[in-house]
């Protein structure tokens, strides 16, 4: 047999090919396949060696297994093949041949032996030092054997997760979902693996976050149990640092109240969750010529005086139950009254919303007297659009901005779905064009002042909705100190 540009060439291929035959059906795999030709050579080389020398078998024994050849067969398979080589030779006898085979099998075993333990060590090396946390288990739940990352992850002793159950530091609101995927997807099916991201409890008492994923695995033999292998990663730092995006993509910067997302999300659970007939209050509240401030005083005075009124508005929220105040625009805001409430509570929290410019806001040394609108609507949520709701809302401000100097509130009915009106042409009253309309339920007077109920009337519909107008202006002395217009 002849090497040439490092390509063996088969001069045995007869050999070759019932050597591979045999390994075959013996069980063992030949993927990748094994340079047998490469391994005859050798054996050809050691059978002619002079003087013979049958340890050399061990030699080849050991490549056999490092090969991949492991099966117990392979000495017992390829023995006949060496003597078939052998004997083509004719360079040694019966004996000779017995004890290199017998020599091939012991180098053979021994290889199989060694490489099991390097196989074994590096596999522990593995589960003690991965910085995932690892974890075998039964699969009733109970930790057979964890390693360090699971304990640090826990914050206890390594030792102490031997035969406690995964429920032990699993949290409780995530018990039902990992009973659900355990043994009603995973374990029936025998096989597969099930991933989730679950809370847990930490031994001084903070929760994280880790993302698992849990692994069926078959016992090796008839009598091994089955068992379930766990493989997670804390992932508590990216899962605040989400929580963190998730609240600044729902709140406004500078007041830090929730944003028109948040707002409209909340709506859309309520809507989700409300009963049939649940009323909703929703409350807009548009700070009167503002703008007046920021081109007299500058953009920064404007923002602390949103600032100022946000705070106010979020220490008066506290008031009047689990309201939500959000800023939706540059100087609009919008409280949300959840359901079930009632037309009579949306106009006494809109009453109390106005209070909240009773008194000046001071800013850097100004003193400013600040105004504003509010358009309010109590209406049915339960499967109810978030925009078109709080475009009803929003009609309501208009009403209310377009009816100054008057200082009212007027509750009455108006459909859940009617569009927002146009705004009014350079600030005259909104009309209505419609003589059917229903007429207004109740109307409440603010300082003895009846409303107009024709002033209103672009509201209509069936549920209610509530408008109210503060009119106090924005002015300053010489002194900086702004004041009502007379």
């Amino acid at each position: 047999m002849e090497a040439f540009d490092n390509v063996v060439r088969d001069d045995h291929p007869e050999l070759t090919r019932s050597w591979r035959a045999a390994l075959l059906a013996a069980g063992q795999e030949l993927s990748p396949e094994p340079p047998l030709a490469e391994f005859l050579e050798r054996a050809e080389r050691d059978l002619s060696a002079i003087p013979f020398d049958p340890a050399a078998g061990t030699g080849l024994g050991s490549k056999l297994a490092e090969a991949g050849l492991r099966h117990s067969a392979v000495p017992v398979v390829s023995a006949p093949v060496v003597c078939a080589l052998a004997e083509q030779l004719g360079a040694i006898g019966h004996a000779q041949v017995a004890a290199y085979t017998s020599a091939l099998g012991q180098g053979h075993q021994r290889a199989v032996a060694d490489a099991g333990g390097i196989r074994a060590a590096r596999l522990q090396l593995l589960f003690d030092k991965s910085a995932a946390a690892i974890a075998l288990g039964d699969t009733e739940g109970r930790i057979l054997e964890a390693n360090q990352s699971l304990a640090d992850m826990i914050g206890v002793p390594v030792e102490t997760l031997t035969g406690i159950s995964v429920y032990d530091f699993a949290h409780p609101d995530n018990h039902a979902q990992l009973r659900r995927l355990l043994y009603e997807e995973l374990i029936p099916a025998g096989k597969g693996t099930v991933s989730l991201r679950q809370r847990l409890l930490r031994a001084d008492g903070t929760i994280g976050w880790m993302n698992v994923g849990i692994t069926y695995a078959e016992g090796s033999t008839a009598d091994d149990p089955d068992y379930l292998i766990a493989i997670g990663a804390d992932v508590t730092d990216q899962y605040q640092h989400q929580l963190e995006l998730h609240r600044q993509g729902r709140h406004d910067p500078l007041t830090g109240l929730p944003n028109r997302r948040h707002l409209i999300e909340t709506i859309e659970r309520s809507s989700g969750t409300a009963a049939d007939g649940d009323l909703a209050g929703l409350c807009f509240l548009d700070l009167d010529r503002f703008k007046q401030i920021n081109d007299r005083w500058g953009h920064h005075i404007g923002d602390r005086v949103l600032s100022a009124v946000a705070d106010r508005l979020r220490a008066d929220r506290h008031e009047h139950g689990d309201s939500m105040i959000a800023r939706i625009g540059g100087d609009e805001f919008v409280a949300l009254i959840p359901p079930p409430t009632t037309p009579e509570t949306v106009t006494a929290i809109s009453r109390r919303l106005a209070e909240v410019f009773a008194e000046p806001v001071t800013v850097d040394g100004l003193t400013l007297r600040i105004t504003a609108s509010i358009g309010a609507v109590a209406t049915p949520i339960a499967r109810s659009d978030a925009e078109t709701l709080l475009a009803t809302a929003d009609a309501g401000l208009y009403s209310a901005k377009s009816n100054r100097p008057i200082a009212e509130t007027t509750v009455h009915t108006r459909g859940a779905t009617e569009p927002r009106p146009a705004s009014p042409p350079d600030g005259k009253a909104l009309r209505n064009t419609t003589a059917e309309q229903p007429p207004f339920g109740t109307s409440l007077s603010i300082d003895g002042q009846k409303p107009d109920p024709e002033r209103s009337s672009f509201v209509a519909g069936t549920s209610h909705s509530v408008a109210r107008e503060f009119t106090p202006d924005i002015d300053a002395s010489t002194n900086g100190i702004a004041r009502p217009t007379p």
